[in-house]
């Protein structure tokens, strides 16, 4: 199915329906997309040497960092302390 086929056969289904509220949550999920596809370029900051800070790349360091803490793969502020005398 092509992508024209696509928006005509959604088109056809939207202009079918008659129940306000279902348009509606239509209309909210049509903000949410938009809003997510939006956000994933969205620059959220600069770092020092002022480059942007992208919301997605954000996002995905978070989680690997979560994905870290989660499997132990980080170090302790003690440990550090105790690495940091041996130098």
């Amino acid at each position: 199915m092509s992508i024209n086929d696509l928006r005509i056969e959604l088109i056809n289904w939207v202009t079918s329906q008659s129940d306000e509220k279902l348009l509606i949550r239509l209309l909210e999920s049509k903000d949410d997309l938009d809003f997510e596809e939006k956000s994933k370029s969205l620059v959220i900051g600069k770092r020092p040497n002022n480059s942007p800070v992208i919301k997605s790349e954000f996002l995905k360091c978070i989680q690997q960092a979560e994905h870290q803490i989660q499997n132990n793969e980080y170090l302790s502020l003690e440990s550090f302390e105790s690495e940091v005398e041996n130098w």
